[in-house]
C-alpha cells in the first residue's frame, strides 16, 4: 500500500513520539487559529509553520503537491466567486479575500494530514477517547464513536487501494474512464461503484463477526495498551499552539 493510500507511515521522526493527545490539542487549537483571524499576512505564517513541521515531520512532499493541486478547482471557483460576486466593485479586496479563504483552507488540509500522517490510527482513537472521557458522565457513548472513528481510518486506506485495483483492471479491459467528455466519464466509473459498496458491506460483517466472536463488550472492562507520558515537550507545544490562538483572536483578528 502506497503512500497515497496508507494514511499512517511509520517514518522515524520527532513528531510520532509525541504524546497524540497533545497532537489533537493542539491541532484543535491550531484549527481555531486558523478561523479566528482574516490577516492574509498572519494566516501565511501559519502556513509557513505548518510547513516547517510536514518538514520535520519527514512526509512526503509530492503528496502535499497532489492533495493541493487536486484542490485547484475548488481555489479558481473561490477566487471566482469572492471577484465576480462578493465584491464586484474591489478588484483588490476580491482578490485578498479569496486568497485568505484558499489559504485557510490549503492550511487546514496540511494540519489535518499531519496529525493522521504521523499517528497510528488506534492510538488517535485512544487519545480521542482519553480527552473525551468527561463526556461519559452526561451519557455520551465516547468508547463507541472512537471505535467508529477508529474503523473509519483503517478502512478509508482500504476502499482507496480497492478503488485503484478496480479502476486498473477497467483500464485493462478498455473502459473509457480517462477520455471523452466529463459526462462520459461520470458515467464510465459507475461500474466501479457497486463492486466497492458490495466490499464495503462485506467488510463491515466480517468485522461485526470478529468483533462478536472476540466477545467485544465496548468499553466494558476495557483496559489500554497504550502507556503515554505528557512531557515538556508536549507542554510546550500545547502552550505554543495556545499563543498562535490568543495572537490570531486578539491582535490579528481582522
Amino acid at each position: 500500500m502506497n503512500s497515497f493510500t496508507a494514511l499512517y507511515q511509520e517514518k522515524q521522526s520527532k513528531p510520532e513520539q509525541w504524546d497524540p493527545r497533545a497532537k489533537i490539542v493542539g491541532g484543535v487549537l491550531v484549527g481555531g487559529a486558523l478561523l479566528a483571524t482574516h490577516h492574509l499576512v498572519w494566516l501565511t505564517v501559519l502556513m509557513v509553520l505548518l510547513v516547517a513541521l510536514w518538514r520535520v515531520a519527514k512526509l512526503s512532499w509530492r503528496l502535499l503537491v497532489v492533495t493541493l493541486v487536486a484542490l485547484g478547482a475548488w481555489f479558481v471557483s473561490t477566487m471566482i466567486f469572492n471577484v465576480y460576486f462578493l465584491h464586484p466593485d474591489d478588484l483588490a479586496r476580491g482578490l485578498e479575500a479569496g486568497a485568505v479563504r484558499n489559504v485557510r483552507l490549503a492550511a487546514f488540509v496540511m494540519l489535518l494530514a499531519f496529525v493522521v500522517r504521523t499517528t497510528p490510527p488506534m492510538q488517535l482513537a485512544e487519545a480521542l477517547e482519553r480527552l473525551l472521557a468527561p463526556l461519559q458522565r452526561v451519557k455520551v457513548p465516547v468508547h463507541e464513536l472512537t471505535m467508529l472513528f477508529a474503523i473509519a481510518l483503517r478502512f478509508l486506506p482500504l476502499l482507496a487501494a480497492e478503488v485503484v485495483t478496480l479502476r486498473n483492471a477497467q483500464l485493462a479491459r478498455g473502459a473509457g474512464l480517462h477520455r471523452g467528455s466529463l459526462l462520459r466519464r461520470l458515467r464510465a466509473l459507475m461500474p466501479l461503484l457497486l463492486p466497492v459498496f458490495v466490499r464495503t458491506f462485506v467488510r463491515a460483517e466480517e468485522l461485526a463477526a470478529a468483533l462478536e466472536v472476540r466477545g467485544y463488550r465496548g468499553a466494558e472492562g476495557r483496559t489500554s495498551c497504550y502507556a503515554w507520558h505528557w512531557t515538556r515537550t508536549e507542554t510546550l507545544l500545547t502552550l505554543s499552539a495556545l499563543a498562535l490562538l490568543l495572537a490570531s483572536w486578539f491582535v490579528f483578528d481582522t
